[in-house]
């Protein structure tokens, strides 16, 4: 009978004891996965700022490197070999003619007659003087500028030109979170509209419109490179009145860029550093037959046979 009132107590449900056990046991598994769930959406905003950092510094590269590379250093390739041809049809002309005295005069040693030398109309000729200087490349260890020939009108009577001039430099300016507080910034300026001088001097009132491609830079650095060489550069100057000879109507070969950032405000950011050699695909520097027009392919024809454009 004992028995039998235990199996009907049993049947009727669970003891506080039991009820209190389970609730301690439920409760705890809420907290676990309360925790779990939290530090999931912790790590989740922490990787998608660090992703953000990632695409924003390689976006700005990429748009760096591309402008680089677009560089367009132009020169008159025939203007250049006309003087060059001028020159050489000068000295040819001041040489005295090597040969074998004539028996008679009037007469070669054949007995034919001589005929008298034309005198040659390029050897008196005026050489062509050099256009006006459109394209160059400044820049130091922070900024540069320089000529593209890449600009794409979106308006067909827009008064723009094919060719632009493109800065990058540093600049201070607000936080887009927190106004109060400013950071270095990189800006990005393209003026389309040049003079007959195309200054490319940044820090005119053009420049202060420039966009802004990347908050909180701690470091923009620059250095330049001329095929051949193993040493790079912190300065260059392409403008004929450059101080560098090694410069002077020039541009460089391929340009180093390292771009770092870091957000001090940001307690989950970290710092982000990349490096690029962007090579510059239309240098057109001069070469050794520009140097001597003597030397092997000074002709108007392997002149005109050189890398013009990319």
């Amino acid at each position: 009978m004992i028995s039998a009132m235990h199996s009907a107590q049993k049947k009727n449900g669970f003891t506080l004891i039991e009820i209190m056990v389970a609730m301690l046991i439920l409760s705890g598994l809420s907290l676990i996965m309360a925790q779990s769930i939290k530090t999931g959406l912790q790590d989740r905003k922490k990787i998608q700022a660090q992703l953000a950092e990632e695409s924003l510094i390689r976006d700005a590269m990429r748009l760096i490197v591309s402008d680089v590379g677009a560089a367009f250093h132009h020169r008159d390739y025939t203007i250049l070999s006309y003087n060059k041809v001028l020159e050489l049809r000068k000295k040819k002309a001041a040489t005295p003619t090597q040969g074998v005295a004539p028996t008679v005069p009037g007469q070669a040693s054949g007995g034919a007659p001589v005929q008298p030398a034309s005198p040659d109309p390029l050897a008196t000729a005026t050489p062509i003087p050099a256009p006006t200087q459109l394209t160059g490349f400044k820049g130091n260890g922070e900024s540069m500028t320089f000529t593209t020939r890449n600009h794409v009108r979106r308006n067909v009577d827009a008064p723009e030109s094919d060719q632009a001039r493109i800065s990058y430099f540093l600049r201070s300016c607000r936080s887009p979170k927190e106004k109060a507080t400013t950071s270095s910034c990189l800006i990005r300026v393209e003026k389309t509209n040049p003079t007959d001088e195309f200054p490319l001097a940044p820090g005119d009132e053009d420049d202060a419109k420039g966009v802004i491609l990347v908050h909180n830079v701690t470091e923009f650095m620059l250095r330049y490179i001329v095929l051949g060489q193993n040493d790079f550069t912190d300065s260059w100057d392409s403008s004929p009145e450059s101080s560098t000879g090694s410069s002077r109507d020039r541009f460089p070969d391929a340009v180093e860029i390292t771009l770092a950032i870091f957000d001090k405000s940001n307690p989950l950011a970290k710092e982000r550093r990349l490096s690029w050699l962007a090579p510059v695909r239309a240098s057109n520097n001069p070469d050794s037959s520009d140097k001597d027009p003597e030397a092997e392919g000074a002709t108007p024809a392997a002149s005109t046979e050189k890398k013009v454009g990319p």
